[in-house]
């Protein structure tokens, strides 16, 4: 299955047997496209600092370790999952892939669908914060600001007995 990848996406090096990049992260810095027999991707990715161009189809989406928590818990949300049976869960799209097929008897090319959709979903979760605070009014930062300033006070002020 080939993603469409786009700069910035956090990736594991996968399918390319005896490859000294074999299940090395990193993060796509560059894409481009190729037309043979359809679309073809090919990636400039960042593995701890050096640049290396890869097929998308060697090439499986991750998630940022600090996200993987909220990764997790996406995932149970979404799919009522055992949490005993996704603890392992890492981010890693091939192995979410692999538990749809095992836990909710998807088929392959069905459980690829829906973790490719999961996955633009939970982009586009983990960019809200930055953008809701980006787009923000000014006056509305300072009265947040402000409410959380006299809050503290008050409780500075009366503390608990």
């Amino acid at each position: 299955m080939t993603y469409r990848f786009k700069a910035g996406d956090h990736i594991r090096v996968a399918d390319i047997a005896g490859s000294s990049w074999q299940g090395r992260h990193g993060t796509i810095v560059d894409v481009i496209v190729r037309y043979e027999d359809g679309p073809v991707q090919e990636c400039a990715v960042s593995l701890d600092g050096d640049r290396r161009w890869f097929m998308a189809r060697h090439l499986t989406r991750t998630v940022s370790p600090k996200l993987i928590r909220f990764f997790r818990s996406q995932v149970l949300d979404r799919w009522n999952l055992d949490p005993d049976k996704t603890a392992f869960l890492n981010g890693d799209s091939d192995q979410l892939i692999e538990t749809l097929c095992d836990q909710c008897d998807l088929t392959i090319p069905r459980a690829q669908t829906e973790v490719e959709q999961f996955y633009d979903e939970f982009d586009q979760k983990t960019q809200q914060p930055v953008d809701v605070v980006a787009a923000a009014p000014p006056a509305a930062v300072l009265e947040r600001s402000n409410a959380r300033r006299a809050s503290r006070a008050l409780t500075q002020s009366h503390p608990a007995a």
